[in-house]
């Protein structure tokens, strides 16, 4: 028995004693952004708006990562993206012609983004043969499309004044769409905590792993009335 035992020990230190390993997952981001509807909001002076928007869902996406722990701490890469949608309605009112001009649009989906990529350094704070429970903080960068909200479009309306003989509506959406394609590229600088679990079984170079990881932006206004985001995800990494 003390043989089987010891063979055991030797095996589950092997099995962790290796350079790191290097996998993918899927995960969801553990936040949405409420509905809206503002009416006649002032736009300048000469015109005003109405804004209808819908709920927005919790994101999902898939990551990927990287990590070596033959130091006496992990570390980690990692590089994700997450998707979600709204929908919203728009129309402007022209005070100097007292009307509006534009009727207020049928719905359109409009997308959302969000991409990230950080350094992680973790340390085991349990563990057993095949199972971990890993705790560690690091700093992230992130890309985000802007929700439309009225600050937004008040702000590209004033950046972007609009000829009052042309289509309102289509134009401004039009210029939207290519100002938000702009704000993703723009990158703004975290911080993260990660607590999760790792599951090696021996003798097998495959490691499964479950996340969660809370993040800070160290700027305001990244996320519509958020300060940070909480993100789970779920994956499996070749064990090198």
């Amino acid at each position: 028995m003390r043989k089987i035992i010891l063979a055991i020990t030797l095996l589950y230190s092997m099995s962790w004693a290796l350079l790191g390993g290097a996998g993918f997952y899927g995960l969801q981001d553990q936040f949405t952004i409420s509905a809206d509807s503002v009416m006649e909001f002032e736009i300048d002076e000469s015109n005003r708006a109405d804004l209808i928007r819908t709920e927005m869902k919790r994101p999902i996406g898939l990551g990927g990562f990287a990590y070596l722990d033959i130091l006496p701490v992990d570390l980690e890469v990692f590089g994700e993206i997450s998707f979600s949608s709204y929908e919203y309605q728009f129309r402007t009112f022209d005070a100097t012609s007292g009307g509006w001009l534009d009727t207020l649009s049928n719905s359109i989906k409009f997308p959302w983004a969000r991409y990230s990529y950080g350094f992680t350094v973790r340390k085991p704070i349990f563990k057993v043969p095949m199972f971990r429970i890993n705790a560690g903080a690091g700093i992230n960068m992130a890309g985000v499309l802007p929700i439309i909200d009225e600050k937004y479009i008040v702000d590209s309306w004033i950046n972007q004044p609009l000829n009052q003989s042309e289509d309102q509506q289509g134009v401004f959406e039009g210029y939207l769409k290519d100002k938000i394609k702009e704000e993703i590229k723009k990158k703004y600088a975290g911080a993260h905590v990660q607590i999760g679990v790792q599951f090696k079984p021996l003798l097998i170079p495959f490691a499964l792993y479950v996340n969660a990881r809370y993040t800070i932006f160290m700027s305001d206004g990244v996320l519509l009335d958020k300060k940070g985001f909480l993100n789970l995800w779920a994956g499996l990494a070749f064990h090198i």
